[in-house]
């Protein structure tokens, strides 16, 4: 009676806290990657058309990230994060001519991203406790684990941009969880196999950089299948979004290449061209400075995901998990080594290795297993938890997208000696200790408080979202005891 009357109770509280929390933020620099794809938004609301040449003389959207094809400008970027914006965008302009009023740039960015990419990343965070549970975790495990995931990860900073990686995840995760649901009671064939193609489909929609995500899944969907007729249906899901870039393409474009081979700084078109877009041989000095290095170490900006190390070692202890601990080894092999042989493999003006952000929804049902290892490990991880949050707290109240520090030229070729000085402690974490949080806006700021004082509402926020899940557990005993 009790799981009937809360059934849904937890996620809804996950959802409104993660949702608060990313919204809370505003970049007051949005950079050019989230500019190139605000300009798709705009051109496609306001003009009817691909081209965002009417951007190029606006201040505030300023971009280099475009393509140049026939005397026109475009967004080199996938396009399924400008259409999700265009759509609120959409009914966004409809108020504004229905009740007459205007809104500046940045407040139409600001509204724009927190119903777009703020909505889908929080939805991720649901999606990562309903995949955590499947891995029988306890409650309090999976909500724990899961306000790492959402805000101790480089998923915290890059959902309050708009920009790709938290729509990729939900999308990532909601294929996941159907195809883990159906496999483990063993009714694989079962499956709704169009649904989880088009949550594949539209992870690369979203994000190019989740392909090895793509197909670690479609493996896996190949794997498990007895009625191999039913790939055909998954294929056709998966094939939806791509089919409607690709008409983009063609009418843009005259072809079905990407915008990369278009580019209009001379920079990024040769990088690009090099390999396969851009990627070319490995490189252990990267693979050094994404991983353990300050200047990018995913796992010195979170160190919770060392975790995922034990974890590999438990869950293979497991038998009906072995197919999962190949996919996320594979994934997050996979992720690094793209990462260690991409040209631009630092990611520009970023917050730690971003690149590697499509491999973190895999890593979390590990990291429960690391957990599981022993008591000690548990205590470990949520430390380790708690300083991965503090750590993201700081980059995103103060710049998720901190300049790059050193000239291009001496990122290009990088030697493990040169020992890169890291962004987020040289800038992140001196303007935090400041109270220089000016890159940043915040809610707090807006209602008048200053400097640090700024993030006690969001605290308020974090400890009223604890003090209902406590409330929720303690109901649930109690209910539970008298049945």
């Amino acid at each position: 009676m009790f799981a009937k009357l809360t059934k849904y109770k937890t996620e809804f509280i996950i959802f409104v806290a993660l949702f608060l929390t990313y919204s809370y933020f505003f970049p007051q620099l949005p950079g050019w990657n989230v500019n190139s794809r605000l300009c798709l938004t705009y051109a496609l609301v306001d003009e009817g058309r691909f081209e965002i040449d009417s951007c190029l003389n606006v201040p505030e959207l300023e971009t280099g990230d475009m393509a140049e094809y026939k005397g026109h400008f475009y967004s080199d970027k996938i396009i399924g994060t400008s259409l999700s914006g265009a759509v609120i965008y959409g009914i966004l302009k409809l108020l504004m001519t229905v009740f007459g009023f205007s809104l500046s740039y940045a407040v139409k960015r600001y509204l724009i991203t927190v119903f777009s990419v703020c909505v889908l990343s929080a939805l991720a965070g649901v999606a990562m406790y309903r995949v955590l549970l499947l891995f029988k975790a306890k409650k309090r495990e999976a909500i724990l684990l899961t306000l790492a995931f959402s805000i101790g990860t480089l998923l915290f900073p890059y959902s309050t941009l708009f920009i790709s990686y938290g729509p990729g995840i939900l999308f990532s995760l909601l294929a996941y969880r159907l195809l883990l649901k159906h496999r483990i009671s063993g009714a694989m064939d079962n499956a709704p196999m169009f649904v989880i193609g088009l949550f594949v489909g539209l992870m690369l929609f979203f994000e190019y950089t989740f392909g090895i995500a793509v197909l670690g899944l479609t493996v896996y969907v190949f794997y498990f299948l007895k009625r191999k007729v039913r790939i055909f249906v998954f294929l056709v899901g998966v094939m939806i979004p791509l089919l409607i870039f690709a008409a983009y393409l063609l009418i843009c474009f005259d072809s079905l290449s990407l915008p990369y081979a278009l580019e209009k700084e001379d920079f990024f078109r040769e990088g690009m061209a090099k390999g396969f877009m851009g990627i070319t041989k490995l490189r252990p000095a990267v693979s050094y400075y994404i991983t353990i290095h300050p200047y990018r170490g995913i796992f010195v900006f979170s160190p919770i995901l060392l975790v995922f190390f034990i974890g590999l070692v438990r869950i293979w202890r497991e038998r009906r998990y072995h197919a999962d601990f190949w996919l996320s080894a594979f994934i997050v092999i996979g992720q690094v080594l793209f990462n260690s042989s991409y040209y631009m493999w630092w990611g520009g003006w970023s917050s730690g290795a971003r690149h590697l952000i499509p491999m973190l929804g895999f890593m979390f049902p590990i990291i429960l297993y690391g957990m599981k290892m022993a008591r000690g490990v548990k205590w470990v991880t949520y430390i380790l938890g708690i300083i991965s949050v503090g750590w993201m707290l700081i980059i995103t109240s103060t710049d998720p997208q901190p300049q790059q520090i050193y000239d291009t030229t001496a990122l290009l070729s990088p030697e493990a000696s040169y020992n890169y000085m890291s962004p987020m402690v040289r800038i992140n974490f001196q303007s935090f200790i400041h109270g220089g949080l000016e890159k940043t806006l915040n809610l707090g700021r807006w209602i008048g408080l200053k400097k640090l004082w700024s993030l006690l509402p969001l605290i308020g926020i974090w400890m009223a979202s604890v003090s209902l899940f406590v409330k929720l557990r303690r109901k649930r005993k109690r209910l539970e005891s008298l049945d």
